[in-house]
């Protein structure tokens, strides 16, 4: 076909491409989209009277394509896409046209750019009616120097769009780019950014590779809007702590996302009584000695009122003072010192005191191993044992339907699940957030363990990551009691004692855990030594501990009293 910009005389160099409808010229350089799809003739030869409507961009560069895909949009090959848009995700031509989206034939996805002030395409986000091979629905392209590709790849939607900062100015964060686009459809004038992804927020100044922290610390008013998920709503939350509570405020949204929202009918004036609502809840960035007085006397009395639950272990109790609501527990030990053991009759002794446990066992099978041991507990006889126990004789104790137990999977198991189990055995045993749930996690170490990736001085904080989430546990559950259970480091093996500092990212451990008890093993048993007591100061380290001993035909652990001959 012949370009009709360049001279009759020379020979056709123009390339169109009939399932797209794009165009170009290879002597002249001219660029365009046709109106419609090409007419080919028999032989395979185009036809000359097609009109070309020129671009002023060269197609190499990243904004003639985010300016093809707008057109191409409006043409009828872009009609499935101009459809989902209005009629799927209600969006007006107005927003459609503000946000550049466009249509990508080949891939046949809404194409979303990210484009900054100076029209630089950052990068350029694909969302796919129908799924890729691997089954995803959004795609990502970095545009721009390669140099800089994969700095940019991560760059929020719109943050290059935002204007300089002043003093009083308002910011909306939201989840992904849709919400952000209808957010800007609800109002307008609203600063919006969408972060690349759910797992995107930078924890701190070292990795924020987009200097997105710093571009915020300017903001006086920051609104976060998640989707309306537990995991979105944790993520977001720990975001606020990043960016200072004080300025940021959590919008709770009432369907799963904003588009949502938008798609049941939510106006302008949705949005007005969405930040009404959140400014209600958002704390004061100080408080004075006699409002937090008040607060105080009520956390007396409450702490005098509150049980506390028996470890089973009388010596142990004098120093926990008992099971306390709102403590996190860590038992440490070698492998095959007696971990599982203790753990599985402390849950016992909880549950014979009435109180809901939850077992998550990243090691021991349920059917095979968790249940047969509490049984063996309540029958006092070892059941494992063959010819001890008739199966049709055996039934279900009473104490036991308090009794839930997580089902990991795999070891690999995120700390998030573990909460979502939580939700759930308070939502089906119909407990109040304050009522107590024995928590006891098995082999922590797999789940706090850090993918291959990460190395050198990022496992450090990759485990106080993990370990933070798990303290979170107690503030979202005020009574919550949990019991973790881990190995201690490869060093600590064979040497004469372990302490604490020998426990897999024991900084962090020390810091947030309340109690840290260690396994030690002994010619006659083994010691348990409290190395760390959060209401007992002073009292730590080797010289507060208890002896015990395995009874093989009880399955119970019982404490012990030694002379002082007894070494290790």
């Amino acid at each position: 076909m012949r370009c009709p910009t360049c001279p009759k005389e020379k020979d056709p160099k123009l390339y169109v491409n009939n399932y797209t409808g794009l165009s170009y010229c290879h002597r002249c350089g001219r660029s365009g989209i046709l109106d419609k799809y090409k007419q080919r003739s028999p032989n395979g030869a185009s036809s000359d009277s097609q009109p070309v409507r020129p671009l002023q961009v060269n197609p190499r560069l990243s904004l003639d394509r985010v300016r093809a895909h707008c057109q191409a949009l409006q043409l009828p090959l872009g009609r499935r896409g101009l459809q989902y848009l209005k009629e799927e995700r209600l969006l007006t031509p107005a927003t459609i046209e503000q946000c550049q989206l466009g249509w990508c034939p080949h891939k046949k996805a809404i194409t979303i750019p990210n484009v900054d002030k100076a029209g630089n395409v950052l990068s350029l986000k694909y969302r796919h009616l129908d799924p890729t091979e691997s089954g995803l629905r959004y795609t990502q392209e970095a545009l721009g120097g390669n140099s800089e590709g994969s700095r940019r790849k991560q760059l929020p939607w719109g943050l290059g769009q935002l204007p300089d900062v002043h003093d009083g100015q308002e910011l909306y964060i939201t989840e992904g780019e849709f919400d952000a686009i209808t957010l800007r459809q609800l109002d307008p004038n609203a600063h919006v950014i969408a972060l690349p992804g759910k797992n995107s927020f930078p924890k701190d100044k070292r990795n924020d590779t987009s200097g997105l922290l710093a571009f915020l610390r300017d903001f006086e008013r920051i609104y976060l809007i998640p989707d309306n998920e537990v995991e979105a709503k944790l993520n977001f939350a720990q975001f606020a702590e990043v960016l200072g509570r004080y300025r940021c405020v959590l919008i709770s949204i009432p369907h799963k996302d904003l588009n949502v929202c938008l798609q049941r009918g939510a106006t302008t004036a949705s949005l007005r009584k969405w930040k009404h609502d959140a400014l209600k809840i958002e704390g004061e960035p100080f408080s004075t000695f006699l409002e937090e007085f008040d607060k105080t006397l009520e956390f007396f009395t409450e702490y005098k009122d509150s049980p506390s639950y028996s470890t089973g272990l009388s010596q142990l109790d004098d120093y926990l003072a008992g099971f306390r609501p709102g403590e996190l527990t860590l038992l440490a030990g070698t492998g095959g010192s007696g971990k599982s053991t203790i753990a599985l009759q402390m849950a016992f002794d909880c549950l014979r005191q009435k109180l809901p446990v939850l077992i998550g066992s990243y090691e021991m099978h349920v059917n095979q191993a968790v249940i047969p041991r509490m049984l063996s507990l309540h029958e006092n006889k070892n059941l494992l044992v063959k010819g001890t126990l008739d199966p049709n004789a055996l039934k279900a104790p009473p104490t036991f339907k308090r009794l839930a137990f997580l089902n990991p999977g795999t070891p690999s198991a995120k700390t998030i699940h573990i909460q979502h189990a939580l939700e759930k055995v308070y939502e089906e045993k119909k407990l109040d957030k304050h009522h107590m749930v024995f928590t006891v996690i098995d082999h922590f170490h797999r789940i706090a363990k850090p993918p291959a990736y990460i190395r050198g001085s990022d496992v450090a904080s990759f485990y106080e990551e993990q370990i933070m989430a798990v303290k979170d546990w107690t503030r979202k559950f005020p009574n919550i009691h949990v019991l973790l259970l881990t190995q201690v480091n490869k060093k600590g093996q064979g040497v004469e004692s372990v302490t604490k500092d020998f426990i897999r990212g024991s900084q962090a451990i020390q810091a947030e855990a309340d109690n840290i008890l260690v396994l030690n093993e002994r010619q006659s048993g083994v010691r348990l030594n409290v190395d760390k007591v959060r209401h007992l100061a002073g009292q730590q380290g080797f010289d507060v501990y208890v002896d015990l001993e395995y009874d093989r035909d009880t399955t119970r652990v019982k404490e012990q009293l030694l002379d002082g001959s007894d070494e290790f």
